[in-house]
């Protein structure tokens, strides 16, 4: 038997918090295939702790003060002013921080590997969970991948390529577009097919109907994400997994 390649989520880019980038739903470490899963899992740990560090606010956090003193009042809004970049914790166990643009948070990544002598693309690679249906502005027709910035089916293909070729330690994309854009899911899987996995999750949400119904369409994707809900049993995603395995 082989373990399944893990996905570790570390980083959630809080897609409706006040910052500007929209299109980042959670960043996720995928370790080199060869690595064995414990030493994986390590490594992983260890890029949380030191991300953990660098977005700690420089200095110690001052201390509570009562809620009607105009002193705690004036410090709240010092803060408010200049949050700290981490905020809180997900359900997950990843950090939670607002980004502005779409290399922020792989930079962040990379930064933090380095620190750790770590080499992104070598030692470690990256996965975006794009949540790209959460994003779509349907008066407009367009993603909204940042604040007041729109893009069509087309230039999401486009932004997804130009990621992909400037950050060639992401090998996965999780849903990155809607499953209604099938041509732009053929268009990206043969614009990246090559260099990166593109994953339908929301885009396949019929998957658990292919045992009744083996026509359903899923858009040209690399692999669907199978989901342990209800009366899911694990005999259930082995079939499943054959059936897609066929398509």
């Amino acid at each position: 038997m082989t373990l399944p390649l893990p996905m570790v989520t570390v980083l959630s880019c809080e897609k409706f918090s006040p910052a500007k980038l929209k299109l980042v739903k959670e960043v996720m470490l995928v370790p080199p295939a060869q690595l064995p899963l414990q030493q994986g899992i390590e490594r992983a740990l260890d890029i949380q702790k030191e991300m953990t560090r660098l977005l700690e606010p420089a200095g110690k956090a001052p201390s509570p003060q009562p809620a009607d003193s105009k002193k705690g009042k004036a410090r709240n809004k010092e803060k408010k002013a200049s949050p700290p970049a981490v905020k809180r914790i997900s359900h997950l166990g990843c950090l939670i921080t607002g980004c502005d643009n779409l290399e922020q948070p792989l930079l962040l990544m990379q930064t933090a590997c380095n620190n750790i002598g770590l080499e992104l693309g070598a030692d470690m690679y990256l996965a975006i969970n794009c949540a790209a249906h959460e994003l779509m502005d349907y008066a407009k027709g367009k993603y909204e991948i940042l604040t007041g910035t729109f893009k069509s089916p087309d230039e999401m293909v486009d932004t997804y390529v130009e990621l992909v070729n400037k950050f060639p330690s992401v090998i996965a994309l999780v849903d990155p577009l809607r499953k209604e854009d099938r041509q732009q899911w053929n268009n990206v899987c043969c614009a990246l097919g090559s260099k990166c996995y593109l994953i339908a999750e929301d885009a396949a949400t019929n998957t658990s109907k292919l045992k009744t119904d083996q026509n359903i369409n899923i858009p040209t994707c690399s692999g669907v994400v199978l989901k342990y809900v209800n009366q899911t049993k694990v005999s259930d995603l082995v079939e499943l997994t054959g059936l897609l395995d066929g398509e």
